[in-house]
């Protein structure tokens, strides 16, 4: 039932990439903690999703709810053991009860030092990472703060396509990789994450969906990023 859930959905998707053109880097399950018509109306998780395929660092396939139990690909049908990172987009709070119940669900160990290198690399971001990391921070190996455009140019600045295939599959690399830039913190590495405040460059194009489906909240409207962030900068903020 699930199976024939999954080949529907990819069935009546419209697509602007092609999530299968780079192959052989660092695999990214990149996972919205709630249904399939809020994941896909997010211009921010499809705006992701879009950047790291651009890259030939990286294949990413996604996840949500509905594909959570066993965890596995929209895309492929694959289980997220076959990924190197298993990345959450939080937006809103209350998403960290739905990311807890689908460790649960697959029975992960829901602590990180808990977890043995069978498992993959745990990612968190999303505004609500940027804004108060600590409450997840136990649960994940690797926290995102700022802007996503950011992160994947620093990652390209350090490695080649060749060597992203080499660490494939060894967390240690990866966490070293990643232990480097701005806007990472690594916890079992760096109790004081000291993340510096990272912008999106005003030179790089807008964020857009890549994906379109009349199963999502805006229909087959077409979301384009207009601006970021809020001009008021309240300091409670």
């Amino acid at each position: 039932r699930l199976e024939r859930q999954r080949r529907n959905l990819i069935g009546r998707e419209i697509r602007l990439i092609d999530p299968y053109r780079h192959s052989g880097g660092i695999r990214i399950l990149l996972c919205y903690p709630n249904l399939y018509p809020l994941a896909m109306s997010s211009l921010a998780w499809q705006g992701v999703y879009h950047l790291f395929n651009a890259s030939p660092l990286f294949e990413c396939h996604r996840s949500t709810l509905e594909f959570s139990v066993p965890l596995g690909s929209i895309e492929t049908g694959q289980n997220f053991y076959d990924y190197d990172i298993v990345a959450f987009h939080f937006s809103y709070e209350l998403d960290y009860l739905n990311f807890l119940d689908i460790l649960k669900n697959n029975r992960i160990p829901e602590y990180r030092e808990n977890r043995t290198g069978r498992y993959p690399l745990f990612m968190a971001g999303g505004l609500c990472v940027t804004v108060f990391p600590d409450v997840i921070e136990p649960f994940f190996d690797v926290m995102v703060q700022g802007e996503a455009e950011c992160l994947i140019r620093q990652i390209e600045e350090r490695i080649e396509a060749g060597e992203a295939v080499r660490i494939r599959r060894d967390r240690g690399k990866i966490l070293e990789l990643f232990s480097q830039l701005d806007n990472l913190w690594v916890p079992a590495w760096n109790s004081n994450r000291g993340i510096q405040r990272i912008h999106k460059p005003l030179d790089d194009p807008p964020l857009f969906t890549p994906l379109s489906s009349r199963e999502r909240h805006f229909r087959s409207e077409f979301l384009l990023e207009v601006s970021r962030g809020c001009p008021s900068e309240c300091s409670f903020c």
